[in-house]
């Protein structure tokens, strides 16, 4: 099963309410904002699943949703929360960051998550 399948297992109902515990507890007020994070979750997921690298500009280009949110999705991915994904990132010559959704080796199933 790839990495996208695992994490497709959560539908985005399920993803924005471990998106709202995710956020539980913090007195921003942030909890409001779990609709929004788990549509842009969502939505990173679906470009990411394609396997190719990809920046954040073209993610933001992709999905509508800005780069730093982008980013904050990319590791919400990582958390066991949201299925431990393994995002690869690698930085171009120019200092530019791609990114993509790789698939789960046995080494990532024991790794501590970052």
């Amino acid at each position: 099963m790839s990495a996208y399948e695992q994490l497709e297992l959560f539908s985005e109902p399920e993803l924005t309410r471990r998106m709202a515990q995710n956020l539980a507890g913090q007195e921003t007020g942030e909890e409001r904002d779990a609709p929004r994070l788990g549509r842009q979750l969502v939505a990173v997921l679906r470009v990411m699943q394609d396997g190719k690298w990809h920046t954040l500009a073209g993610l933001a280009h992709a999905t509508g949703h800005p780069e730093a949110s982008i980013s904050a999705r990319l590791r919400d991915l990582r958390k066991p929360r949201f299925g431990r994904a393994v995002v690869e990132r690698k930085r171009s010559d120019g200092g530019l960051f791609w990114y993509r959704l790789a698939e789960r080796s046995s080494d990532h199933d024991h790794a501590e998550p970052r």
